[in-house]
Order: structure tokens, then C-alpha cells, then sequence
């Protein structure tokens, strides 16, 4: 037996933009077919709490939270790459190092001569 909310349920239901129906027809403001979050895959990770993880996967199967960051390189080849690709703009270079430890000594100069002001 249906009340009067259930008939305005069935309504609301039927005018939804959720409506697998009416899902296809919806356009965006700009003209594009709006998006179905639902073709999207989930995460999937089991949780702390033992369940599965409801967010949204990336590219590599996981959530930000349980895709993870890399750990580092682990093959001595891989730390080689690692350390090329990291110094090739030169901060960390050893030619930088010791310009900023001739730049440090000739401030201590500075200093203890009062040449600095």
C-alpha cells in the first residue's frame, strides 16, 4: 500500500538527474555530457577497519591515500640514476659546496675584521 510520500518518492525519483534514464540526456552548462562517477573504479584497499576503500582509484589502481608514494630506489644502479637526476640542475654539485663554503669563509672574514657594517 503507497502513501502520499511514497508517491512523491516515486516522483522525485523519476525527475532525478541519479535516474540511470535520464543520466544520458544530462548536459553541462558548457555543453558537455556530464560525467558518471559510477563507471569510475574504486580503491579497494582493505582499510584499518577491514573493509575495502570506497574513494575514487587513479591511473595506478589506488587512492592518493593507498596508492603511496615511492620508497627511493633500491638497486645500486637505481641510487646512481637516482643521484644523477637530483644534481643535474648543480645546487647540491660539489662545485656548489665548496663555492658556498669559500662564500662562508669570506664572510667569517668580514666579521672578525669589522670590514662588515
Amino acid at each position: 500500500m503507497k502513501n502520499n510520500f511514497d508517491s512523491v518518492f516515486d516522483e522525485q525519483a523519476k525527475n532525478s538527474r541519479n535516474n540511470p534514464v535520464n543520466r544520458e540526456k544530462i548536459t553541462l552548462r558548457n555543453g558537455n555530457a556530464a560525467f558518471d562517477l559510477n563507471t569510475l573504479p574504486l580503491c579497494g584497499a582493505k582499510t584499518r577497519a577491514g573493509t575495502p576503500c570506497k574513494r575514487y582509484a587513479r591511473a595506478n589502481g589506488r587512492c592518493k591515500l593507498h596508492g603511496g608514494l615511492s620508497t627511493g630506489p633500491k638497486t645500486t644502479k637505481g641510487k646512481e640514476n637516482h643521484r644523477q637526476a637530483v644534481t643535474k640542475h648543480g645546487t647540491y654539485s660539489a662545485q656548489y659546496k665548496e663555492d658556498m663554503q669559500l662564500i662562508k669563509a669570506i664572510k667569517e672574514l668580514f666579521y672578525e675584521e669589522d670590514l662588515y657594517d
